[in-house]
């Protein structure tokens, strides 16, 4: 090929060394690294040395994933999950407990209240039977009506201070407080009074009038409520188990 110029091609004559070309505009890259040599025939091949017996081994990098099988490192979070999240779902034992009163805690402190009363009952029925019987003297009948007077004023009696009084002081009759629940306001959470506790009794009137069903509405009710319940704004709830249940003893440290 020819110079733009006009003049030819030098070519070497007979003899002469051939022209080295022109070194490139840019350095050529380096050579890759050769491969280390194999063993001689029969010798081990070198590993790296084991880690000290007992030694554990190094944690990943903070977030990297673990290597497949290997536990991540304590204070490592697990991967795939968020810091500080329960890694086995929001509630491991189902679902989360409800803070009131379930029915059957309601209906065994009831029952527990009304068995207090019965043995007042039992010595009015005798009282009054004593009173009743045709054949007894005037003195008897006097006995007996005495008797029967005094079991129906303590029967009533036990019946107001423990369902009225007290359960309006500490939220709790004493029924209530062997199966640890309580009697509260839906707003403050604190106990209502004793005349609150005596309006809130007229007003289970409601709760009996239709074939007793106020007093099952808490088996599908959210709040677990009596009407009674939503009319006075009032909630049934069990006592934590850090407060000492009302009318007992709690020893402090």
């Amino acid at each position: 090929m020819s110079d733009p110029n006009g003049t030819p091609p030098q070519y070497p004559g007979p003899g002469e060394p051939a022209h080295e070309p022109p070194a490139p505009p840019y350095p050529a890259p380096p050579a890759p690294p050769a491969p280390p040599a194999p063993p001689a025939y029969g010798q081990p091949t070198a590993y790296p040395p084991p880690p000290a017996y007992g030694a554990p081994p190094a944690p990943p990098a903070y977030g990297a994933p673990p290597v497949y099988g290997q536990q991540p490192a304590y204070g490592q979070p697990q991967y795939g999950s968020t810091y500080g999240a329960n890694p086995y779902g929001a509630n491991p034992y189902g679902a989360a407990e409800s803070p009131y009163a379930h029915w059957g805690m309601r209906l065994s402190g009831y029952l527990l209240d009304s068995l207090l009363i019965i043995p007042g009952y039992i010595v009015f029925l005798i009282g009054t039977g004593i009173a009743g019987d045709a054949t007894a003297t005037s003195g008897t009948k006097t006995v007996g009506w005495t008797i029967a007077g005094v079991a129906a004023v303590a029967a009533i009696g036990f019946s107001i201070w423990n369902q009225i009084i007290r359960q309006g002081r500490t939220g709790s009759s004493l029924g209530k407080s062997w199966v640890k629940i309580k009697l509260v306001s839906e707003e403050t959470r604190q106990p209502i009074g004793a005349w609150s506790v005596l309006g809130r009794g007229f007003v289970h009137i409601l709760d009996a009038v239709p074939c007793y069903l106020g007093f099952f509405w808490p088996l599908w009710d959210d709040k677990r409520q009596t009407w009674a319940d939503k009319l006075m704004n009032t909630v049934v709830v069990p006592i934590p188990p850090d407060q000492p249940v009302p009318g007992t003893y709690a020893p402090t440290v």
